[in-house]
């Protein structure tokens, strides 16, 4: 029996499956509901290109899966994340990570969250596309895994 994080939409996952396969569940099943924008801003300082998002609270969040490691900040509110390893209650800004390659955040905000990645930029690109291509991994990749498990689990 797993514990439970409290967040009914990952709770409610099936617990026989591994936790990339619940990440890939769940973002086909977010695809498939009406998208909100989360107020995400692209920052361009020195040799920096940042990511900033403004998250309300109660939102669960699934990111996308990094391809080389960078600096997160939370540098307001309080989240949930939830990982392979388990669930953090609480982690509560000002609080920095650094991620590597493979890295997928999933967090729950507890309160309104104001959030910052950070990735080099030592050719002071400006062309989001080609920026988000060169540090994330093709979401469609993960929304068809998610599709096929939802599939088998309905056959």
């Amino acid at each position: 029996m797993q514990p439970s994080t409290g967040i009914t939409l990952w709770d409610n996952l099936p617990s026989q499956l591994s936790w990339s396969d619940k990440v890939a569940l769940l973002t086909y099943r977010f695809m498939q509901r009406e998208q909100e924008e989360t107020g995400l801003h692209h920052l361009f300082q020195d040799d920096l290109y940042i990511r900033e998002v403004r998250i309300p609270a109660g939102t669960l969040i699934v990111g996308r899966i990094h391809k080389i490691g960078h600096e997160m900040e939370l540098l307001k509110g309080q989240v949930i994340l939830i990982g392979p390893d388990g669930f953090s209650h609480g982690v509560q800004a000002p609080e920095k990570v650094h991620t590597g390659p493979g890295f997928q955040m999933v967090c729950f905000t507890l309160s309104d969250v104001i959030a910052r990645t950070i990735h080099p930029n030592a050719d002071q690109k400006r062309d989001i596309a080609e920026l988000e291509a060169e540090f994330f991994e093709d979401p469609a990749k993960l929304i068809e895994r998610g599709e096929q498990i939802e599939r088998k689990l309905l056959t």
